[in-house]
């Protein structure tokens, strides 16, 4: 095979695999632990909204916001307004393959929240860290769908599964 024909089919390779990113999904597992609220002063000083950057597929499923460490420079700065409130409602976010297999991002769990009018999102990490308090009991259904998508507990929110 000549060098054209290798440059050529290496392009092709990596243009369909960065067609993938349509592949990626978010599952939504609703009534899986009773909705709770915090306020705005009692959650760590460590913690703050920002709004999500538009390459975050998780944009198409209506979130505008996510609850993270403010040592993270990720997205820009966004105001909360009153209580944040926990809907009982889980989102498993499952990578596209490339960003599984290529660029290394595991299936993340994240929390769904609301604050302001808006839906957000807080991944199980920061709960873990930052709030331990307020880590609740997912209920069986919804358990039974992660013990699916963590085989041998090798996830970052194999933790919630006990």
């Amino acid at each position: 095979m000549n060098k054209l024909a290798r440059i050529t089919i290496l392009t092709f390779c990596l243009i369909a695999l960065q067609g993938c990113y349509f592949f990626s999904e978010n599952v939504i597992l609703e009534n899986c632990f009773s909705p709770f609220s915090i306020s705005k002063q009692a959650l760590s000083k460590d913690v703050e909204t920002r709004i999500l950057p538009p390459s975050s597929n998780l944009i198409d499923d209506g979130y505008r916001f996510t609850l993270i460490d403010k040592s993270y420079d990720y997205g820009k700065y966004r105001q909360s307004t009153g209580n944040i409130n926990f809907t009982g409602s889980l989102i498993l976010s499952v990578p596209n393959w490339a960003h599984k297999y290529i660029g290394g991002n595991p299936k993340g769990l994240y929390f769904e929240i609301k604050n302001g009018g808006q839906k957000g999102i807080t991944n199980f990490l920061t709960m873990d860290y930052y709030m331990p308090n307020h880590l609740v009991s997912i209920k069986p259904h919804c358990k039974d769908e992660l013990i699916k998508t963590c085989p041998n507990q090798k996830c970052s929110y194999k933790n919630i599964l006990n």
